[in-house]
Parts: structure tokens; sequence; C-alpha cells
């Protein structure tokens, strides 16, 4: 049996190539490759949910972040699934005919099973936060946390399962449709240029410029059109296909490089011989890198400003933040990805996040960059917007008859706060529900200027107007309607 522990990928931030543990590799870490992860997990919960009752919690640590690994692998699991199902169906229609539907209703089960022991275990180490044990407090917090992120991992799973056949179904439509596929592209490394290498230089030169070779990979097809264009859709797919064709440029240039070096060692040892040879390589190559290089730049033609205003780079942004386990949601022209707010700049071809203007419209390099700030977490001084509120709920009990501990609609504090010209367009509804949030998730009601303690107005106001609506790091809508502030008792 043949297995890869790792694969190579390109990093799309850093431009690197890093390695990537492949679901083999998760496995044979946390116990090896003949046990089924979904039970590995279910015994693990029973194992961890021992050694917390025996008070065991540097083994339940560790029986932790043994879960998380197996979380991961899971994830890992259906978003191979997916993304082979968005890249060709075909590859995976058999799948989908026979295993995928008994898998994925048995993902169903168990994802539920384990949220629900999750928050069973939660409850448990929550108790022992209470401890007077220093020790046992750090090591129930560090467990706390490995169970919050498994089951933030699991909720992301969850609606990854049950869009996983609306998926299968929007692919179908929109792959039946596609252009047909060009057939078997070679493997340019192992089946082009190590044999090509092999040759001598005469026989190289004449399979690469023969009758029948097309030594452009940008070779029109009907008219105008390139290969590039026609397998293309989203931007995504569109920049990857460019991607491609810029490193096998580069690759040219490589070639065209090493044959000057060689041009230049012969000049300088006296080899006319091979330095005739070489500079001839290097003229050849130099014409090929450029034919290519004219050739990709000329099939670029991504519109992106008009793209990006027709909703199809929000659409692509929402199904790639889908695939990734990222909950975005729309509301009205902005996009919510805790604790980040999004808006597409049409005009400027960019995207705005957190009032920072970012050009980088890759969508798997935005989702990826709204992911690394999920999990680093907001920066956010809850003393002081609680200061700044506490003062505007008393300016507008004090222009009525109500009591100095009504309850005030949050939309009426918020028009409060952008009162003076053009600080509505600085400050947004939806920039203030995201603080109110991260405010109640702070557990902070009161400051050291004033005694006096938030309440949240829990009304029937949340289903009505004036009603607030952000997204919490599980990706469930919060909502926000009134608050009042109360004297401390005394």
């Amino acid at each position: 049996m043949q297995f890869r522990l790792l694969i190579e990928r390109e990093d799309p931030v850093r431009g690197e190539v890093v390695l990537n543990a492949t679901r083999d590799a998760i496995n044979a870490l946390v116990g090896g490759l003949e046990f089924d992860v979904e039970d590995e997990q279910v015994a693990n919960e029973v194992l961890l949910e021992r050694q917390l009752s025996k008070g065991a919690f540097d083994a339940a640590e560790r029986a932790a972040v043994r879960a998380r690994l197996l979380s991961v692998s899971l994830a890992e699991d259906l978003h191979e699934l997916i993304k082979n199902t968005r890249r060709d169906l075909r590859a995976v229609i058999q799948e989908w005919a026979t295993a995928v539907p008994d898998r994925l209703a048995t993902a169903r089960e168990h994802i539920a099973g384990r949220m629900e022991a999750e928050h069973r275990l939660l409850a448990k180490v929550r108790e022992s936060l209470e401890s007077d044990d220093q020790q046992v407090t750090m090591a129930a917090a560090r467990i706390a946390a490995l169970l919050t992120e498994c089951s933030r991992r699991h909720d992301a799973l969850h609606r990854q399962v049950i869009a996983a056949r609306g998926v299968f179904l929007e692919e179908h439509d929109r792959q039946s449709f596609r252009p047909p596929a060009l057939g078997h592209l070679p493997d340019v490394n192992r089946e082009v240029l190590t044999p090509l290498l092999g040759l001598d230089s005469e026989t190289a030169l004449a399979v690469t410029h023969g009758p029948n070779c097309i030594h452009r990979a940008n070779q029109p097809i009907g008219g105008n059109l390139t290969v590039s264009q026609a397998e293309l859709g989203t931007m995504e797919e569109t920049l990857a296909a460019t991607e491609r064709e810029v490193e096998a440029a580069l690759r040219g240039a490589t070639v065209t490089v090493r044959e000057l070096k060689r041009a230049l060692g012969a000049a300088r040892s006296g080899h006319v011989r091979d330095l005739r040879k070489s500079l001839a390589a290097a003229r050849d190559a130099a014409n090929r890198l450029a034919d290519d290089t004219r050739g990709t730049a000329d099939g670029f033609d991504l519109d992106e400003q008009a793209y990006l205003s027709s909703g199809g780079y929000v659409k692509e942004l929402l199904a790639e933040a889908e695939t990734q386990g990222l909950s975005i949601v729309e509301d009205d022209d902005r996009l919510l990805c805790y604790p980040s707010l999004l808006r597409v700049l049409p005009s400027d071809a960019a995207v705005e996040v957190d009032k920072v203007r970012d050009r980088r419209l890759r969508p798997s390099v935005l989702v990826a960059a709204l992911a690394r700030a999920q999990e680093r977490g907001p920066r956010f001084k809850a003393e002081a917007f609680l200061d700044s509120l506490r003062s505007a709920y008393e300016l507008l009990v004090s222009g009525t008859d109500k009591r100095d501990d009504a309850v005030i609609r949050l939309v009426d504090i918020w028009s409060v706060l952008t009162m003076l010209p053009g600080q509505r367009g600085q400050y947004s509804k939806q920039e203030f529900a995201r603080d109110l949030y991260l405010l109640d998730q702070s557990g902070v009601t009161h400051t050291a200027r004033s005694p006096r303690t938030l309440r949240w107005a829990a009304s029937t106001g949340t289903k009505g107007s004036g009603t607030l609506v952000t997204v919490a790091r599980n990706g469930q809508q919060q909502r926000y309607w009134g608050i009042s502030f109360t004297e401390a008792p005394r």
C-alpha cells in the first residue's frame, strides 16, 4: 500500500512552497492508519471525560490536543471531497453515486454526537476554573480553549456537510455546460522537461521546433479565444491558470539564464564552439520565453471591476469561505466575518477589511487572511467603548421624562454616537453591532469612571425593527436591541 504523509503546496500569501500534512499523516499521528477516525474520536472523548472526573488534568490536556487533531482529520476528508467536486465532478461522480450519501449521513450523526459531548465536557471543565489551585485553573483553561476550538471546527464542518449536496448539484449544473476540457494534460516536469533535457541539443531543437510541435501553451483555439480562457469561470480559476502560465515562463527564464551563464563561461575560457552553441540555445530560449510571456499577457483579460460589480465575486468569496470552514454573512453592502467587516469596492478594485483597503482579490488568499484574523482575535477596548455607550445613553435619558434606568434602543444610541456630519459613514451600524458583541463577550459591565452597571434588554424587540445584527465567532447571528444602566446595589 502506498500513501503520502506530506505534500507540497504553494502558500498564496507568502508565495512559498510549504509542506502540508495529508489525511494519512494525521491518521498516523493520532493513532495509526488502521483506526477509524470517527471511532477513535468517540473513544478519545470517553477517555477525556474519565480523566477530568479523576482530576488528571495533564492527561486530559493531551487527550484534548488529540481531539483537536481528530477534528482536523475529519474536516480534511470532507474538504478534499468538496475540492475535487468543484475541480472536476467527473473524477468523483462514482463516489457521489455510491458511498458519499452514506458518508454524509454518518458524518451528520457523528458530528451531532461530538458537539453534544463537547458541550458536556466544557461544562465539566468550567467547574474546575473556579478551583483554588492555580495549576488546575490554568490546565482547565487550556483544555477549555481546545474543546472550544473543536466545537467551532465541528460547527463549521456540520455546515459543510449540510451544504455538500447543494455543492454537488451546483457543480453538476455548472460543469455540464462548461466547454469540454482538453483531455490529458502531461506532467510537464516528469513527462516533458526531464526527457527533453536528456537529449542532445540538435534533437531537442528538432523536437521543440518541429512542424507538429505546439510550443505555446496559450495556442489560440477558435478565433482569439485561448485555452486558458475557455476553461475558466471564476476569479480563483483565472488567477490559478495565470499563475501556472507565469511559473512555466519562469522556468523558461531559468533555461535562458542557464544558457547565458554557459556562454559567459565559454567566452571567459575561450571555448569558441561551446560559446556558439550556448548563445544559439540562449537566443532560442529567449524567443520561446518572449512568445510564452506575450501569450500569457494577451490571454489575461480579466475585468476585475466589472466582476466585482456583478455580484459574482461575493458569491465566489462565500463559496470559498464555506470550503475553508469560515462563516461569512451578507448584510446590506457589507460582509460580516467575525471579527472583521468587509466591503467590496468595485471602482477601486479592492476589498475594504476593517476600514483598510486590500487589493489582494484572490478569494483563497482573502479567506485565509480572514481566518488568521479570526484566530488572532479582535483588538477591542471594552471599557472605553462602554464609557462611550453610557455617555450616549445618559444623554438620551436626560432629554426625556423616562426613568434613569429605562431601556433605550441601541439604534438611538448609535444615532447619538454618529450625530456629527460624516460620522455615520465612518462608523456603520454593522461596526456598532460588532462592537456590541465584543463588549458582550468581554463580560465588562461597568468601568472605573462610573459604578452604573450595563444591562442588556431581553425583550421581544429583538424580533422587530431597530434590531442590530452581527455574526458571532461560531458563525451564528447575534441580535441586539436595547440596553439600560442601573445603579450598583449599596
